[in-house]
């Protein structure tokens, strides 16, 4: 009976051993399509159901030839709807590295072949939804994508709420975005307001 046991431990000793020596090898990567990038879904908290893969028909890709910004690997998007008015907001890691984003998100408009702040505009940040207070610092690995709550083409409160806002004047504006060292700056593919 002992000589069974100690058999049947042995075993599965062996069978654990295996299994660790297996996870170990996976590094968290076992069940994902060799090289598949992860997106963020859009209002979903970190941790929480926050990535897709980039075949689900929900998720529209990004070309690889959209990069954006001064030193690339970041593609940033305003992508106007609701006749115009309301603008969401795209930004995808497209680069091998990750990368760490600012909160601050700056828009700009495009006045006698220059760039310039928006005046007057309240906050605008880079997180996943309303119900989310932006972080300091978001961090996107390569492939991800994050879809930050529409800027509400205002001055004033921007983003989520619209008490004091006033709509902006006709024109191209674009985003602008930095790394949380403040080193670089990545601005955004124009689009146009009418």
């Amino acid at each position: 009976m002992l000589r069974a046991m100690s058999r049947a431990t042995h075993l599965e000793v062996a069978l654990f051993s295996s299994l660790f020596a297996l996870l170990q090898a996976c590094d968290g990567g076992c069940g994902k399509a060799p090289g598949a990038p992860e997106r963020t879904t859009p209002g979903a908290p970190a941790g929480e159901g926050n990535t897709r893969s980039p075949s689900d028909p929900g998720v529209p890709a990004l070309a690889q030839e959209t990069l954006a910004g001064e030193g690339g690997g970041l593609a940033l998007h305003g992508e106007p709807h609701l006749r115009g008015r309301l603008v969401r907001v795209r930004v995808a890691n497209t680069g091998t590295a990750p990368l760490m984003l600012a909160a601050a998100m700056r828009v700009e408009r495009e006045q006698g072949g220059s760039w310039s702040p928006v005046a007057g505009l309240g906050s605008i940040t880079v997180r996943p939804s309303c119900e989310v207070e932006a972080p300091t610092c978001t961090t996107l690995a390569p492939g991800a994508e994050l879809f930050p709550p529409d800027w509400l083409g205002t001055t004033g409160d921007a983003q989520c709420a619209c008490e004091a806002c006033v709509p902006v004047e006709h024109g191209s504006y674009r985003f602008v975005v930095s790394s949380c060292d403040g080193a670089r700056r990545f601005t955004g593919e124009p689009f146009t307001l009418e």
